[in-house]
């Protein structure tokens, strides 16, 4: 595919949910310099609150295997979990599949590419890498299963991540709910 998780989140953010302004870390001299821009957004909510959204791009190790590993590397969204906390922001955390096809491979009831995942974990003293794969095959199995796929909450316990919770959202469901 080529983009990275983050492109392809910041243009569904812009395209789809043009209530909220992203570009509010660019305008405010309060946020230069404190925050890396290439994978955080501070967003203005239409009720004037401003959340920090970060995002993790998909890495994909082991493609030989009949299922490669599917990670998000947690180290880039430290300083902006940080600054949230610090600043008492409420935080959210996306990544979305945006690696080829073939890079998927096992997962036959759903395309990857169709999920945005909004990660739940304690990332205060994180540098590490999360493996995802297990959430993904979860939610295949889960769909596999015929049950409602546009938001799909993966609890601890339904996966070996290592990250509380995920929820897996439809990148169509926004437009029916009109929130994401």
């Amino acid at each position: 595919m080529g983009l990275t998780s983050t492109t392809i989140i910041r243009e569904y953010i812009e395209k789809n949910v043009a209530e909220f302004d992203r570009t509010i870390l660019e305008k405010k001299d309060e946020y230069r310099g404190i925050l890396d821009s290439k994978n955080t957004d501070i967003i203005l909510l239409p009720s004037g609150e401003e959340i920090v959204v970060s995002y993790a791009d998909i890495s994909i190790t082991g493609s030989d295997r009949a299922k490669p590993q599917i990670r998000v590397f947690m180290d880039k969204t430290r300083v902006s979990y940080q600054y949230a906390k610090t600043n008492q922001k409420r935080f959210f955390l996306f990544t979305i599949f945006s690696k080829d096809n073939a890079m998927a491979k096992n997962i036959s009831n759903y395309d990857p590419h169709d999920y945005i995942v909004a990660i739940e974990t304690n990332i205060d003293n994180e540098t590490s890498r999360r493996d995802l794969r297990s959430m993904y095959d979860f939610l295949d199995e889960y769909i596999g299963a015929g049950k409602e796929s546009d938001f799909v909450r993966c609890a601890n316990g339904f996966h070996q991540s290592g990250i509380y919770q995920a929820s897996f959202i439809t990148r169509e469901w926004h437009c029916k709910n009109r929130c994401i």
